[in-house]
């Protein structure tokens, strides 16, 4: 024999809470043999989990970033964390950046810290590129507000060109300009090494 208790899933946090259910004596003249009782416990699954920020920036050269994920509460499951990532810089070995993923918090604990290691490389890509982030479900808990976290990756590399690239001029000439440019201003002086070749000498 068997009876059905149903469950009400709540959007509150109230901890886990249980049913004990004991069988204290059978009708019709029979009795319980011995005493017998079950415990239901039923885990809250209203944890509220999202980013302790939403916006970072560091240089290309820093190395590594880290991103904490926080649940408002300790769970008695683990939180399976699911979430995208895109925007302008590149993810994978050998490219702008690589991202430990897939993340979880577990038992118990509130916090699981995400890291991405930027790539220093030494090609210029512009004065910045973006990691978006954007935590898209998790297992036992709902998503909160602070769902997105966008990181800037300052480019430390200068392109430095000559414009143009060839020039004509009379003999009679005596000095001659050659500029350099670079894209963006930097907050350093630039030195240029110069190799000279040609039929001139």
């Amino acid at each position: 024999a068997s009876f059905q208790i149903v469950i009400l899933d709540d959007s509150l946090w109230t901890g886990d809470k249980s049913i004990i259910i004991t069988m204290l004596d059978a009708v019709n003249g029979n009795h319980l043999v011995s005493f017998s009782e079950h415990t239901l416990t039923i885990m809250d699954n209203d944890a509220t989990v999202e980013f302790n920020a939403v916006t970072s920036a560091g240089a290309e050269s820093a190395g590594s970033v880290t991103m904490t994920i926080t649940a408002d509460h300790a769970s008695s499951m683990p939180l399976d964390l699911v979430f995208s990532v895109v925007g302008t810089a590149t993810e994978g070995v050998g490219n702008d950046y690589t991202i430990t993923k897939p993340a979880s918090i577990a038992v118990g604990e509130t916090t699981v810290d995400v890291v991405i290691d930027v790539n220093d490389d030494i090609a210029y890509e512009g004065p910045f590129e973006t990691v978006d982030v954007t935590l898209v479900s998790a297992s036992n808990a709902h998503v909160g507000t602070k769902n997105q976290w966008v990181h800037t990756i300052q480019d430390d590399d200068i392109s430095v060109t000559c414009e143009p690239a060839s020039n004509q001029v009379m003999e009679s000439v005596s000095t001659v300009d050659v500029v350099f440019s670079i894209l963006e201003a930097v907050q350093l002086d630039i030195t240029v090494d110069l190799a000279f070749a040609g039929t001139a000498v």
